[in-house]
């Protein structure tokens, strides 16, 4: 016999109903979870949440890390490019400075080197330009002066961040090289440039440039 209303209803037995604190054998929208059973879903829902948040964070210092390489690969390849095309394309024209003293066409010491090379363009816009490699702070930046003569003009652009040490050295037509580019004349040029440069957390780099020839005689 069976009664809808008794407490015993829809329970494998009177032993195990509700009032008595069991679960039921089948289970209908009143009756809803037990607490237990809340319990254990919420456990496994932080497990599984938590567990995604840590493969989030590690996917997303991974992406930081390789684009934080690559930003690094690519300022050195920048470097490379500008300087091997701008010291092959050297031009012996000494320049003006902003107070009207003489400029060779390359200068530089350890710490910055200046150099006239060819510009590109065509008409008026053809002609040589200067550009300066020196360390502002912790970056290698590079002044670009379409106006070779007389007062600069333009931002800086970062060529290669985190830089903590760079170095230049120029090589005669003897063969000897110098901290110093200190040439006979003004318009004389080296024969190669190097350039050693050390970056925050990386091993040194030195990279050799040759530069093209001035057509003087030799010193």
């Amino acid at each position: 016999m069976t009664c809808a209303s008794c407490p015993e209803y829809g329970f494998a037995s009177s032993l195990r109903s509700a009032k008595n604190g069991f679960m039921p054998s089948w289970r209908t929208a009143e009756n809803g979870f037990s607490l237990v059973e809340m319990i254990v879903a919420l456990s496994i829902f932080a497990i599984v949440s938590t567990a995604g948040v840590m493969l989030l964070r590690s996917s997303i210092d991974t992406q930081m890390a390789v684009s934080h390489q690559l930003t690094d690969a690519s300022g050195i390849t920048r470097l490379r490019a500008l300087l091997a095309s701008e010291l092959l394309a050297a031009q012996p024209r000494p320049t003006r400075a902003p107070d009207g003293s003489l400029r060779p066409a390359l200068s530089g010491s350890a710490a910055m080197m200046s150099v006239v090379s060819a510009s590109e363009g065509t008409g008026s816009e053809a002609g040589v330009m200067r550009a300066t490699y020196r360390l502002d702070g912790n970056n290698l930046v590079r002044d670009g002066e379409g106006r070779i003569d007389g007062e600069t003009s333009g931002e800086p652009a970062i060529i290669v961040r985190s830089v903590a040490s760079l170095g230049w050295r120029y090589r005669s037509a003897e063969g000897g090289w110098s901290e110093v580019w200190a040439p006979d004349r003004p318009d004389r040029l080296p024969r190669a440039v190097e350039l050693s440069i050390t970056r925050t957390g990386q091993a040194p780099l030195t990279i050799l440039f040759l530069v093209a020839p001035d057509g003087l005689p030799p010193a």
